[in-house]
């Protein structure tokens, strides 16, 4: 080992060193000791070899961070952008053929058969073989199919038996359809009942049983005798009537009389018309 022929000291503060300068060949010669000559000590930046024939230093890769995608493969354009076919007008319009208009509409109520020659087709007759214009009561309904032509409704028929006085009067029927009735007007219709009546007051007396119309007059007299006061005097009777000639609707009456006969009063009703006494109800179409 060599001794330095120079020594130098340099004091830091608290901190020391000291070095020993060389002699210029010992630079040299250490150099030469180690095989490598001072004009070889770096290796040539063109070969990458030094001048002892070793490899030079090599870079590794650059780092590569292991998380990074992978680079894609490389860009490939797409085909060239190919226009769309030509435009190719449609077809010229073509105009609907001409509207044909259908044949007339008929109406059936004003063609075609009229059977009961009211006016009235067949097809819309709403009261085949009856004028359908008559409509006296306004109902809506043409008389010669209305049930009650006389109002919107018939009334309630009266009792089946009707007593006044010492008079009963039961059983009424008129046209064998009951006691409310739908009639022809002047009409005459037969009517049917049982009576039965007593008179103590005037033992010796004519009395009588008037049956007629209200409004209207006497039609006949069930009754016309002198009746017994301890014992009934009773009766059934079919008679024929003659409806009323104007249309509306009538009670069917009947009253007590004492006169010397049936029909003998200056009046049409043996003391006017009664109050009361109602039997029957007609409808005078």
């Amino acid at each position: 080992m060599r001794s330095c022929t120079a020594v130098f000291v340099l004091a830091l503060g608290s901190l020391s060193f000291s070095a020993c300068a060389l002699p210029r060949d010992a630079i040299g010669s250490s150099l030469i000791d180690g095989g490598i000559g001072p004009q070889d000590a770096f290796a040539s930046r063109d070969t990458g070899i030094d001048a002892a024939g070793h490899d030079a230093h090599v870079l590794p890769d650059a780092f590569a961070d292991p998380d990074a995608p992978a680079s894609p493969d490389a860009y490939v354009a797409p085909d060239a952008f190919a226009l769309p076919d030509a435009y190719v007008a449609p077809d010229a319009y073509v105009a609907p053929d001409a509207y044909v208009a259908p044949d007339a509409w008929s109406d059936p109520c004003t063609t075609g058969p009229d059977s009961d020659g009211d006016g009235v087709h067949d097809a819309c007759d709403r009261c085949p073989g009856h004028d359908d214009h008559v409509d006296v009561d306004a109902d809506g309904t043409p008389d010669g199919c209305d049930s009650w032509p006389c109002g919107a409704t018939a009334p309630a028929a009266p009792p089946a038996s009707v007593t006044v006085g010492g008079v009963t009067v039961n059983g009424v029927s008129i046209a064998t359809m009951g006691n409310v009735v739908v009639v022809d007007a002047s009409a005459s219709v037969g009517v049917g009942l049982s009576y039965s009546v007593t008179d103590c007051g005037c033992t010796n007396c004519l009395d009588q049983i008037e049956i007629g119309w209200s409004p209207g007059s006497r039609q006949f007299c069930a009754f016309d005798g002198n009746p017994r006061c301890s014992t009934a005097s009773t009766g059934t009777i079919a008679q024929p009537i003659t409806t009323p000639a104007t249309h509306g609707q009538y009670d069917l009456r009947f009253h007590f009389a004492q006169d010397f006969a049936c029909g003998r009063s200056s009046t049409d009703w043996y003391g006017g018309p009664p109050a009361d006494g109602t039997i029957a109800i007609v409808c005078v179409r």
